[in-house]
């Protein structure tokens, strides 16, 4: 677990909202604003023979001890209320901010996947400089500021069980799996495939192969925590850098797949996502495995 601020500024966000470091925040302000007996865990309950949320859910309990807090007095139940703009006022009703001044979750208050509407806010979401100067000093020294193709790979065992959903009885049909909108719609007229959540080796090395040649790129950066493919794509390519770092830290892949040229990702993947959000709010082109590769937008940005 790591603070917000590792991978993100702070400053661009409050372009959009009033915010806080959750640890200056228990840090400066909770002793005065936030005392003991007002501290409630909210969650999530069938009826009231659940466990309360104070003694449920490790991760919650761990977050919390992170930012500061060890402990929590009661629980309260958010059975019935809405997480869009729309459940606003039935929140302020039954939790007014006189008596509950924070409302711990045990999980983040979004859907998920990140409707399209929402997108244009990715715009305040900026890389931190422990993300984004190591990033674009692995740019500069591995592709000499040259044009590049940034792909996403998802391949594992984890991905294989995933994708493997779309095979199952009653499944056949599915339009919407984890993070597939982001290339099929929000209210696709037709079902996620298997070629766009697990595209075959062949299908993925024809696709990058097609790309640098369409638009004369010479550098391909993968990413991924499985199989990176690279002695396939050098084979069949062998003019064309191939490079897969594996950093140890994943946000430096997502920032440098943000910054490449062009960017092929995956449909279902919320790795790849989040690549898409970013391109989008910069004006850059994302194409996908197992979809058609439309070359006007990408031209336009190359």
């Amino acid at each position: 677990m790591a603070p917000f601020d590792d991978f993100f500024q702070v400053d661009p966000l409050r372009a959009y909202h009033r915010v806080i470091l959750a640890k200056d925040f228990v840090d400066k302000l909770a002793t005065s604003n936030w005392p003991l007996a007002q501290r409630s865990a909210f969650c999530y309950m069938q009826d009231d023979n659940e466990k309360p949320c104070t003694t449920s859910h490790e991760f919650f309990q761990e977050f919390w001890r992170f930012v500061g807090v060890p402990a929590f007095t009661k629980s309260e139940n958010i059975k019935g209320l809405r997480f869009d703009v729309s459940g606003v006022e039935a929140w302020r009703e039954r939790f007014p901010a006189s008596k509950f001044p924070v409302i711990a979750l045990r999980g983040p208050p979004a859907p998920f996947p990140v409707p399209q509407m929402q997108w244009p806010i990715q715009q305040y979401l900026q890389w931190s400089p422990k993300i984004y100067t190591p990033a674009k000093s692995h740019i500069e020294s591995l592709f000499r500021n040259e044009p590049y193709l940034g792909i996403h790979l998802r391949n594992g065992e984890d991905w294989t069980k995933a994708c493997a959903l779309l095979d199952e009885d009653g499944r056949h049909g599915l339009t919407n799996l984890m993070a597939s909108s982001q290339c099929i719609g929000e209210h696709p007229a037709q079902p996620v495939t298997k070629e766009q959540c697990f595209p075959s080796k062949a299908h993925v090395i024809n696709t990058v192969e097609e790309t640098v040649k369409e638009y004369g790129l010479k550098n391909v950066y993968i990413a991924t925590d499985s199989d990176s493919y690279i002695s396939e794509f050098r084979g069949r390519m062998p003019a064309v850098n191939f490079v897969h770092l594996n950093p140890t830290v994943p946000q430096i892949d997502l920032c440098i797949l943000g910054e490449s040229d062009i960017f092929i990702g995956n449909c279902v993947s919320s790795f790849s996502s989040f690549v898409r959000r970013q391109r989008e709010v910069n004006g850059k082109a994302t194409l996908y495995f197992g979809m058609p590769i439309a070359t006007d937008n990408a031209h336009n940005e190359l």
